[in-house]
């Protein structure tokens, strides 16, 4: 693996055994986590019904019962600690790697490491950053259903990608299975400070109206302690960026409130050696990354193909996860009680979009009259786009300009692939048919999933 295990929990009765393993084995997103009436993966009539009749508690049920399943420690470990769910799953590299090599076998054990990358979304929304965005690094991983699906097909390769192409119409590949997984975990390469023992983290606010609104911009943070040695049992209060002693103070929180781990040599040489996709260095230079940098788990997307349009959930960290901000809300935090969340897993919010726009919409076909909006974002990731990040006409409101002003189907609805290097659509959120002719006219539609495009060679 890349990382090594920062500390060896102590083990729990409800924890699996820890066992050494040659390799590692990934494993499906398990089907009952003792949440009443949650099971994985639920018939997309059943979906449908919630969503006609805006059973969001079913809805908000479902996400943290998906949440738990993925931070739910696995048997198998690596350098002594117990791997969660998703943990155990193909990176994309290592997806590409078996597309490439022509292999049928799609239940390969994990034996390569899992690499950081820089965000993807950021080069899409031709983002410009200086600062702390270079600090966020994300993954890309599936379920072992999906890998099998891409292996399958080849959809990795633009030759596989071709086939699908319909001249004057919309193509699509073959649609995934709806036990199918997609996550973007997104991380924090924390260093910590000169003379501490602490890593200062932005954490997110709330503008005080649409605008882009980035983690440079945020401008009050927490400071994990990475000792453990915060006695107090009170949430953090943020601290502004220049805070005295007494606020610091105030702002500190253990390390093990987040999903986290340590960057080994071979990843830090990894990162030290690529370049982001941007447009622009900050004045200082990329930071350089080291062995023993803290990676926090800041945020995660996450999709699953249990409805045509696939279920989008995302999560980030919060300081008080009880009272969490916009676009979370405190009922879907009352919910997260009854998830059976695990350690560092119940400190994280979450924001859902299983829908375009109040009421639901059918596939395709739909309307953006009468109809009220549905924002879901990540602020680790969407919530620095600006008014340039967003190449189509808002339907539903031409005031949505704004990465906080995005929902997740409403974007990914636009993956597809053409073989004219055309450039990906981000859309603000609003009702977009998944067939429509004038939109998606001689595009190969990736059942939602952007990475594929961006990586098919």
């Amino acid at each position: 693996m890349i990382f090594n295990a920062c500390k060896s929990p102590q083990k729990k009765e409800s924890e699996p055994e820890v066992v050494e393993t040659d390799g590692i084995t990934p494993v499906p997103l398990p089907t009952d986590v003792g949440i009443p009436g949650y099971k994985f993966p639920e018939d997309s009539a059943t979906v449908y019904n919630w969503l006609n009749h805006r059973d969001t508690g079913r809805i908000y049920d479902h996400g943290w019962g998906i949440w738990s399943g993925l931070t739910r420690p696995t048997s198998q470990v690596d350098q002594g600690r117990n791997l969660l769910t998703f943990e155990t799953w193909m990176g994309i590299r290592q997806v590409v790697s078996l597309v490439d090599a022509g292999s049928a076998d799609c239940t390969q054990k994990k034996s390569g490491p899992v690499k950081l990358n820089w965000p993807t979304q950021f080069a899409h929304a031709g983002m410009d950053f200086g600062g702390d965005p270079f600090k966020v690094m994300e993954t890309v991983s599936y379920d072992p259903t999906t890998v099998c699906h891409i292996v399958e097909h080849g959809l990795f390769h633009t030759d596989s990608l071709k086939l699908h192409k319909k001249p004057g119409a919309v193509g699509t590949i073959p649609a995934f299975p709806n036990t199918s997984v997609a996550i973007k975990p997104v991380y924090w390469v924390g260093q910590v400070m000169s003379g501490e023992k602490l890593i200062k983290l932005p954490v997110w606010n709330v503008p005080s109206a649409p605008k882009a609104w980035g983690v440079d911009d945020w401008g009050t943070y927490v400071y994990v302690d990475v000792t453990n040695g915060v006695a107090r049992q009170a949430p953090p209060v943020p601290a502004p960026k220049d805070a005295t002693p007494e606020q610091i103070e105030a702002a500190k929180v253990n390390l093990d409130q987040f999903i986290y781990l340590i960057l080994d040599q071979e990843t830090a040489d990894h990162l030290n050696s690529t370049l982001p996709p941007l447009g622009g260095i900050p004045p200082g230079g990329v930071p350089s990354f080291s062995q023993g940098d803290v990676v926090l788990l800041v945020a995660m997307h996450v999709s699953t193909r249990e409805i045509e349009n696939w279920t989008w959930q995302t999560y980030y960290w919060m300081p008080d996860p009880d009272k969490p901000l916009f676009p979370s809300n405190d009922y879907i935090a009352t919910l997260r009680k009854r998830a059976n969340l695990v350690g560092a897993a119940s400190h994280y919010a979450m924001s859902i979009a299983y829908n375009m726009v109040w009421p639901n919409q059918p596939v395709n076909g739909g309307t953006n009259e009468g109809v009220k909006p549905v924002f879901a974002f990540n602020p680790y990731l969407e919530g620095g786009f600006d008014k340039g990040t967003f190449g189509i006409k808002n339907a539903l409101n031409s005031g949505f300009e704004y990465g906080v002003q995005t929902n997740c189907m409403s974007c990914h609805v636009f993956a597809s692939y053409n073989d004219q290097n055309a450039g990906p659509i981000y859309s603000t959120d609003q009702y977009i048919s998944t067939n429509d002719p004038v939109l998606f006219k001689d595009f190969v539609k990736t059942d939602f999933l952007w990475s594929i495009p961006d990586h098919a060679r």
